[in-house]
């Protein structure tokens, strides 16, 4: 029997022919990746170096700025402007970036950033003088005066102000030695605050425990706290508002009998004592106006 040629391709044929295929394939995608790839490098290689790097710059004709303590935003970027390569004029991007804390009283210095649009940054220092500026100051809103026996609560009538930093109250810290709630007695009181900028108030303040029979009548002031240069004179009965006994009646300011507990020729802490004595001898009410006797250079006001 003659034998018939097969001319049908081998399964070995067939997959050789589409492993080739494939492999072109497989070629021309990577070739196209390649030249992608080589593309979008150049494109942005190109934007790298047409990138804007460069800051502007901020100027300032004004070395130390002089504002008052209530000066807004505007008035502290005062004499600035800021000047970019690219964008031109772009000094309404300044903004203050921080403010320090004082290198002397009432001085700081303050940190302006300016961008352009690239979001480059330019950074300038300053220094700012408040030229008002004053401590912070510790007030009181009644009498350091408790009744024996019953809770001492300070943060109910000491507070703390401060011309940059408003209400700092929250910063008051206090100590003392030997206070009792139970036993009479005048005690040392001594408070602090510091506002943001560093500064820092002490005061000390004598604290008064009274007997409950004193609280039977009610003097009431007009300040619970005032501060004398050494030397001055006092007028403590222009600090009564009224008086009442202890059944409301108000009684005549010049029958307050005033005891002064300071002394006003040197700097301390003192204070006057105003009492009502009844019918019959005993003290129906009595209440305080601390003292703080100062340095005449250290008031409020001038510089220290």
């Amino acid at each position: 029997m003659p034998i018939q040629k097969n001319d049908s391709p081998t399964e070995f044929e067939t997959h050789g022919k589409f492993t080739e295929t494939r492999m072109k394939i497989l070629r021309i995608v990577t070739a196209a990746v390649f030249i992608l790839s080589v593309i979008l490098w150049g494109i942005g290689r190109f934007h790298a170096i047409r990138q804007d790097t460069v800051p502007p710059v901020i100027s300032s004709f004004i070395d130390v700025l002089s504002v008052r303590t209530d000066a807004d935003e505007a008035e502290l970027k005062k004499g600035l402007t800021a000047e970019d390569n690219t964008d031109g004029d772009v000094t309404d991007s300044i903004v203050i970036a921080n403010i320090s804390r004082f290198t002397e009283k009432g001085v700081c210095r303050i940190e302006y950033l300016a961008f352009d649009r690239s979001n480059n940054i330019a950074h300038y220092e300053r220094t700012v003088r408040f030229e008002d500026y004053r401590s912070p100051e510790i007030r009181l809103t009644a009498p350091l005066m408790y009744v024996q026996n019953k809770e001492i609560l300070l943060t109910d009538r000491i507070f703390a102000r401060d011309c940059l930093d408003g209400d700092i109250s929250e910063k008051l810290r206090f100590t003392s030695v030997g206070v009792s709630a139970y036993d009479t007695g005048v005690y040392e009181l001594h408070a602090e605050a510091r506002n943001s900028y560093g500064d820092t108030v002490r005061e000390t303040f004598l604290l008064n425990v009274i007997p409950f029979e004193y609280n039977r009548g009610q003097i009431t002031l007009t300040e619970y706290l005032i501060h004398v240069p050494a030397g001055e004179e006092v007028f403590p009965e222009a600090y009564i508002r009224e008086a009442a006994d202890e059944d409301g009646n108000p009684i005549p300011a010049e029958t307050v009998i005033i005891t002064r507990e300071a002394d006003l020729s040197k700097p301390g802490t003192g204070q006057f004592r105003y009492e009502i004595i009844d019918a019959n001898g005993n003290v129906a009410a009595v209440t305080f106006l601390a003292v703080i006797v100062t340095d005449p250079a250290d008031m409020p006001g001038q510089e220290g």
